[in-house]
């Protein structure tokens, strides 16, 4: 039997977890034998519940984890090792000094130079990496501007589980917002600063001095979000602004938008931009990193400059004003987003394990 570790130390819980608990659990729905090591203080750690292995320590350096993985790896043998994040490869490379022949891999979620130093050229560039994933063309490109070589360069796209939207329905403590009419444009994302929330707060401000009945809802939590906050509080918007935190319930949270926006300066791909999608959500969003082979330019959503709030309010407003563009998007994206689906993900990486271990 295939078998298969999956390493990944991210503490909280984003797209990229997402991601690899989907992996995880559709592997072993498909018979593979497949582990998951995660951060033994982290989110997807507390979310796995078949296969989940601690690590103590989510430092790169820690020599704990590197021991605590190549112990791991020594009792399960596993063919493949997969790692999901930055550290985790830094782990599983030292790791692979004190254990058995293992293909190792990668998958790369950010859009941003993976080499910045000697050491990142060490971890990228090193022979023990067979296959670097990219979640997105976007991501290749960097990679291969960085003389990765092309021929261990893959291209999977993240996928999402289906789900049937009329099952939720907006939470009680929004529906007070809900209820006024106005255009609710919403946004689920970590308040991290390559979402770069800034811009999206100054792009609604413009919005609202033309269209006083629209609302802003940021659903998420993150190192940035107090700052967020306090920006926030200098414009006339504010009290139109909600911000909720991290919800358990973020599907339920899309049930209260009418226009899904993204303003991220970076991006690697974005899967909350396909569950906006399934929820016929129309998108705003910059044309950073890989969202563009996600949203296309007026068919799903509106494409807009980065770091531009004119620009991203002139297409905001655009949607406010128009509904029936609003719902000619968003059914686009309903369409659009089976293209998206997690099983297309997984038998993918299957196909790249198959192929890994006939070499």
């Amino acid at each position: 039997m295939n078998r298969i570790l999956h390493l990944d130390t991210g503490p909280e819980w984003r797209g990229g977890q997402r991601q690899v608990l989907l992996l995880h659990e559709g592997l072993l729905q498909y018979g593979f034998e497949s582990h998951l090591a995660a951060y033994q203080k982290g989110v997807l750690f507390s979310r796995s519940y078949l296969n989940v292995l601690p690590i103590p320590s989510r430092n790169e350096f820690s020599l704990r984890s590197i021991l605590t993985l190549s112990h791991y790896i020594r009792q399960l043998k596993p063919q493949i090792v997969h790692t999901h994040d930055a550290h985790s490869l830094t782990l599983a490379l030292f790791a692979s000094y004190f254990t058995p022949s293992f293909i190792l891999i990668n998958t790369r979620r950010v859009d941003f130079p993976a080499i910045k130093n000697r050491f990142s050229k060490w971890k990228y560039k090193h022979s023990k990496l067979k296959v670097i994933v990219s979640v997105s063309e976007a991501i290749r490109k960097i990679l291969l501007r960085e003389d990765i070589q092309p021929e261990k360069l893959e291209v999977i796209h993240s996928g999402i589980e289906p789900i049937d939207p009329e099952k939720f329905s907006c939470p009680i403590e929004l529906k007070k917002v809900n209820s006024k009419e106005g255009v609710i444009f919403g946004c689920v994302a970590s308040f991290a600063d390559h979402k770069d929330h800034f811009t999206l707060i100054k792009a609604f401000d413009l919005v609202y001095q033309q269209q006083p009945n629209t609302y802003l809802v940021l659903v998420g939590d993150g190192e940035l979000r107090k700052q967020v906050e306090a920006f926030a509080r200098r414009f006339n918007c504010y009290n139109n602004i909600v911000f909720t935190g991290f919800r358990d319930d973020v599907y339920s949270m899309y049930k209260c938008f009418d226009v899904f926006v993204l303003t991220s300066k970076e991006e690697g791909l974005c899967t909350a931009l396909l569950d906006a999608m399934q929820f016929g959500l129309p998108i705003v969003a910059t044309h950073a990193g890989g969202i563009p082979e996600i949203v296309h330019h007026e068919k799903n959503g509106l494409l807009c400059e980065i770091r531009n709030p004119s620009d991203i309010a002139q297409k905001m407003l655009l949607l406010a004003k128009n509904n029936s563009l609003r719902i000619q998007l968003g059914q686009n994206g309903k369409k659009m987003v089976k293209n998206f689906y997690y099983d297309s993900m997984i038998s993918k990486y299957i196909s790249l394990y198959e192929k890994l271990l006939k070499k």
